[in-house]
């Protein structure tokens, strides 16, 4: 039988943790037997391979492992996974994370209703203290439009969470060809928003159903780490994207806005928050770059409409002349005052 749901997760040393992930998934609601798990070991150097082998012997039907003798990132192992999917859709879950047990059943309720191009829910941040943050949907109704952005429609789909927390389409991802980088981090700021690109229908379902591990030893949370440097060059190929597509031009102050947003203000929360010492040439690099590509971003009505003093401060040093030293001691002020803020 056809599965319902291909869904893809991408291991790199969770020995710690895939169990709980696939518990989560072997036990859903939707009935194991409609499902197609397709687990990508991405040459793990720990024990995570011996505990995907257990498990797929006793559920052989349903579980598949594919081992990779080098490491390709999240991206490469997402990419080898979906040549494998044998289902009309599509999800994907981080090996360190888990779902609530009825995720699955919820979401293709709603593909069985609409046949939507996305079905995305809400999700939970959890972290090691026993915190948790719930991260809310806010959209009451379906985004459904006769256009897509590269066919020439004028409203952007919103998908919240990451490119986990969802079913997609598979069609749409084979038929245009949208893959994820490979070899890099950061790869689903690139892959999440291209795809929305093509969509013309999502349904939101407000019920917080997955579960994002806040792991301190994951790539992205690592500290002075040069690996954080791709998510600059993510959002260039994005531009090139954008132009490649011929749409860049036209919807030009919402890239703007998107660009100044991650390449500039996110990165030097990054730079400043997770670094002893701010990377000075990065900085540089990024100033460079702001101006290259958005001269006259100043001007954006996107940007105009921020309330945030603090963002706005940020924004400010993309024409500011400034040493490594004065640098420091922004990012040492920055970081006390959002410490200040979490008490």
């Amino acid at each position: 039988m056809k599965p319902k749901i291909s869904i893809i997760i991408p291991c790199y040393n969770v020995q710690t943790y895939i169990g709980e992930c696939i518990e989560s998934l072997v036990n859903q609601t939707i009935g194991l037997e409609n499902l197609e798990l397709i687990f990508v070991n991405d040459a793990s150097t720990d024990a995570t391979l011996d505990v995907l082998y257990e498990y797929e012997k006793k559920y052989s039907d349903n579980m598949m492992v594919i081992n990779l003798s080098s490491n390709m990132k999240q991206g490469g192992a997402r990419n080898i996974g979906i040549q494998y999917a044998t289902a009309d859709y599509i999800g994907f879950v981080d090996s360190d994370d888990w779902v609530e047990l009825n995720m699955y059943e919820t979401l293709y309720e709603i593909v069985n209703k609409y046949e939507p191009d996305v079905v995305n829910c809400g999700m939970i941040r959890n972290y090691e203290s026993g915190n948790f943050i719930k991260i809310d949907m806010d959209f009451p109704e379906n985004f459904l439009v006769e256009k897509s952005i590269v066919e020439g429609g004028e409203e952007f789909p919103v998908l919240v969470g990451g490119v986990y927390s969802k079913v997609y389409r598979k069609s749409i991802i084979l038929d245009n060809d949208i893959w994820f980088p490979e070899g890099m981090v950061y790869e689903d700021n690139y892959w999440g928003v291209i795809i929305s690109l093509y969509i013309k229908s999502v349904v939101y379902v407000n019920e917080h159903l997955y579960h994002y591990r806040e792991n301190i030893t994951s790539t992205t949370l690592r500290r002075n780490d040069s690996s954080h440097f791709d998510r600059l060059d993510i959002e260039i190929m994005k531009i090139n994207k954008y132009k490649e597509l011929g749409i860049f031009d036209k919807y030009y102050n919402r890239f703007e806005k998107e660009f100044i947003n991650v390449y500039f203000i996110n990165t030097l929360y990054i730079m400043f928050t997770r670094f002893d010492k701010v990377p000075y040439f990065c900085f540089l690099k990024m100033q460079i770059n702001v101006k290259k590509y958005f001269p006259n971003y100043l001007n954006n009505k996107y940007l105009l409409d921020q309330k945030n003093p603090l963002w706005t401060e940020l924004l400010r040093l993309v024409d500011m002349n400034l040493s490594q030293e004065d640098l420091q001691y922004i990012a040492d002020a920055y970081k006390s005052e959002t410490d200040d803020e979490k008490v």
